[in-house]
């Protein structure tokens, strides 16, 4: 990690005064000047959080605010699913309980207001099953009661969160069988949840006439009204082809209001993105059915209704959205990156990822990369670097955009500490392990990025290990 000199900034700033008293020298040879920081200075070195063999499993990993100097992670698979309590201040971490011996853990999140919502299935007797949740605090780690979900008992159930509000509030998709002949499920629902009473309420369907399985396929967000707004695609008169519908739920509402639908001259994939700015206009993202071109849409629900942004030069696959704290929109594509500027409507990049050592992406084509603004819109990046055959831990770089100047730094990098295990170190040939990473910023503007190396056992174990490193205000 590039950092300063600190006896070049003591010769310059202490001894002058002595070389006063003694007399200028003869030949005096001016100190260069110490080397600019770089954004890694502001950060302390990444600390082992768990390190541990998980099973079967798609490997997530999550990080978000949950209050002042306090983050929540949870890394693993499902029903193994590890959540800590992590104080961005003093960089400890506190365990949070989870259900125990339940083997379908479907949903295991922040809930925004203090701690973790589980929602896990379980066995009501003769073949039915049964939803169950329950709260893990964030102070002490403790797991709260358990409680049933109000849904009817079925053969076979799943559920999603699928968004969540500052406070804590809820809407949690359910699915259940018998599947049709496409493998998919033919009944669900919505459930709506009230973090302040823990109450739970069902919802009618957006579009009572739609199969329960579009739900599958649909995404949804809250504004800071606590307004749901969710877009639900429907199947168009061709294979491929499809009409996003937009819904919104006012809190309180029992039934959902159709909006109007996403404007496209040619029919829409089914894959979009959604997010809500900081003037409550929700944008999307989303391709026609040939997936060509991307291309970005923005909805206000007290002015013109939709309208067309120009659209980033991205892929139209793999691509995510963001909004950071002044309402700049944020598309993150595979090896690229773009922002587009409120006040001059217009887009800076796509910016490829060629600000990080020309390492840094994995051998399976990835960028281990994440993204995340403060209150300022000040964003940093915080990614891997591919390790070297022979190393074992990783090496994190780092970067920073300014949102006064619009520019990158010069990325820095970042060593990790602990977890030394000569099962991950690189091999000569081949991948090796694979990286996730996640960053968030406390309500104090402070980074805390979360980073998880993957090893695979077989097609159906992992084993896995996790750093936490800290960060300083921009």
């Amino acid at each position: 990690m590039k950092r300063r000199n600190a006896l070049k900034s003591f010769s310059l700033v202490a001894l002058p005064g002595l070389l006063a008293a003694c007399g200028p020298g003869d030949s005096a040879t001016p100190s260069p000047p110490p080397p600019a920081p770089s954004p890694a200075d502001r950060w302390t070195a990444g600390s082992l959080l768990n390190a541990g063999s998980f099973g079967a499993g798609t490997p997530s990993l999550t990080l978000q605010a949950d209050g002042t100097d306090r983050m929540l992670a949870l890394t693993g698979p499902g029903s193994e699913s590890l959540a800590f309590a992590i104080n961005s201040a003093a960089g400890s971490a506190l365990t949070l309980q989870r259900p125990t011996s339940y083997a379908n853990i479907f949903a295991a999140v922040p809930n925004m207001s203090g701690g973790m919502l589980w929602i896990w299935q379980v066995d009501g007797g003769a073949g039915v099953q049964q939803l169950l949740y329950a709260l893990s605090d964030g102070t002490s780690g403790q797991i709260g009661v358990t409680r049933t979900l109000p849904v009817l008992p079925a053969p076979s159930l799943q559920a999603k969160v699928m968004a969540q509000d500052a406070n804590g509030n809820a809407l949690v998709r359910w699915a259940s069988g018998p599947l049709d002949s496409a493998g998919q499920p033919t009944q669900g629902g919505l459930l709506r949840f009230i973090s302040a009473t823990q109450a739970w309420s069902a919802l009618p369907l957006p579009n009572a006439l739609a199969s329960p399985n579009l739900l599958a396929n649909s995404g949804a967000v809250f504004d800071s009204n606590g307004r749901a707004w969710l877009i639900q695609p429907t199947p168009g008169t061709a294979a491929g082809e499809w009409t996003l519908v937009l819904y919104s739920l006012v809190s309180g509402a029992s039934g959902w209001t159709v909006g109007p639908q996403v404007p496209a001259s040619t029919p829409r994939a089914s894959a979009f993105q959604m997010v809500i700015d900081g003037k409550n206009r929700l944008v999307v993202a989303h391709s026609p059915s040939n997936g060509s071109t991307l291309s970005v849409s923005r909805f206000d629900p007290n002015g013109t209704g939709w309208s067309d942004l120009p659209a980033p030069t991205l892929s139209s696959q793999g691509y995510r959205l963001s909004v950071d704290a002044p309402g700049n929109l944020w598309a993150l594509g595979t090896t690229s990156a773009a922002r587009y500027d409120n006040a001059s409507s217009s887009w800076t990049g796509p910016k490829n990822f060629d600000f990080t050592p020309a390492d840094a992406q994995q051998g399976n084509g990835e960028w281990p990369l994440a993204l995340a603004a403060d209150s300022l819109g000040n964003t940093w990046a915080v990614g891997v670097r591919r390790k070297a055959a022979g190393q074992d831990l990783p090496v994190l770089w780092i970067n920073l955009f300014s949102a006064t100047t619009r520019q990158w730094s010069e990325a820095g990098s970042l060593a990790v500490q602990g977890g030394d295990n000569s099962a991950f170190v690189q091999p000569s040939q081949g991948l090796g392990p694979t990286f996730q990473v996640a960053l968030g910023l406390d309500t104090q503007n402070r980074p805390v990025a979360a980073v998880t190396e993957i090893l695979r056992a077989s097609a159906s174990s992992y084993q896995a290990r996790t750093w936490i490193a800290r960060g300083q205000s921009a």
